[in-house]
């Protein structure tokens, strides 16, 4: 069953901007005209009733913009990003500023979580590095003249309880539920660079009792074959529902997204107006402390300046760093 007509489906696409400022691409009209055709037979009333109903009920607008969304993301998709994020991180960790804040990151747009946990492997993998070569300089104090005041100083930049934080966040409460829980397929571990691949552990649910009797040994041995970043990741990461169009809506939950050292925000901004993305911009600049990183997809926001923020020259990145408050 398609629409009546044209007008129909013009007033889907004004409800699904309404809610969430999206403006999706023609590619995924078919994609949406089924998606409520879908759950117009699931309440077994007509597309305008289900519409109606929609724009008076946000327990069934939200069920719907969870179903018309596809979550598209995947690990590592952006190398140079994480680079950038990890050379930051760095500096953070060989400051001496024992005072200092957590590294805070906020993963915008994050689907199924897998940017979020791909920062969280990047930076936690840093903090390993850093952490071995300060045992590495410490061990060489000890066999040389170095007064002990100065080994004890190389252990300054850990004094936080948490060296980093990240917070991930989506509009889609289908694909947060996916995104906290962090459980992936086997085959998603292939997306992950080997170094990284420590950092991972095993998270199999295995049934006997769900196998077909006339399963192959191979269906046997991937049935369930699942994994999940390791315990100290997750501890340092968290994600909440949150939508771009009604920016600080739900934020005041948050106070810690504030003096933010780098907020992404890549492959979301394209699903927006100009004037949006403007907007958008603009209150996630807010939120960065000087110094901080605001990073898009490569391509994205190519218009978009601000006199507070100055342009990152590095290859195969759109990002930006606060060099002045923002009155």
């Amino acid at each position: 069953m398609q629409f009546p007509n044209p007008e129909m489906f013009e007033q889907w696409q004004a409800f699904i901007e309404s809610k969430v400022g999206f403006v999706l691409p023609d590619r995924q009209d078919d994609w949406v005209v089924h998606t409520i055709n879908r759950l117009s037979k699931q309440e077994n009333i007509t597309q305008s009733e289900l519409l109606y109903r929609a724009s008076l009920d946000n327990r069934l607008a939200q069920q719907v913009i969870d179903a018309i969304l596809i979550p598209q993301s995947r690990f590592f998709r952006h190398p140079s990003t994480l680079t950038l994020l990890a050379k930051q991180f760095t500096d953070y960790l060989q400051s001496s500023d024992e005072s200092q804040d957590s590294y805070k990151v906020w993963s915008v747009g994050c689907s199924y979580g897998q940017e979020t946990w791909s920062i969280g492997l990047v930076l936690y993998h840093q903090w390993q590095k850093q952490l071995r070569k300060n045992n590495d300089l410490k061990n060489l104090a000890s066999q040389s003249s170095i007064d002990a005041p100065h080994i004890d100083d190389m252990s300054k930049p850990y004094s936080n309880s948490q060296e980093f934080v990240i917070w991930g966040s989506d509009v889609s409460q289908t694909a947060l539920k996916h995104a906290q829980v962090g459980i992936y397929q086997s085959a998603n571990q292939y997306e992950v660079p080997k170094k990284y691949h420590a950092y991972l552990q095993d998270d199999t649910e295995f049934n006997l009792n769900e196998v077909k009797p006339n399963a192959s040994m191979h269906e046997v041995l991937n049935r369930q074959k699942t994994w999940t970043p390791i315990a100290p990741i997750h501890e340092r990461v968290t994600f909440f529902q949150h939508n771009l169009f009604e920016f600080e809506k739900g934020l005041a939950n948050y106070p810690e997204l504030e003096a933010l050292d780098a907020v992404v925000c890549q492959n979301v901004l394209i699903y927006f107006r100009q004037f949006d993305q403007r907007d958008i911009l603009n209150h996630l600049a807010r939120r960065l402390k000087i110094g901080g990183l605001l990073v898009v997809a490569p391509g994205e926001a190519s218009l978009w300046h601000h006199p507070c923020m100055q342009p990152v020259k590095q290859k195969q990145v759109t990002a930006w760093r606060k060099v002045s408050e923002i009155t």
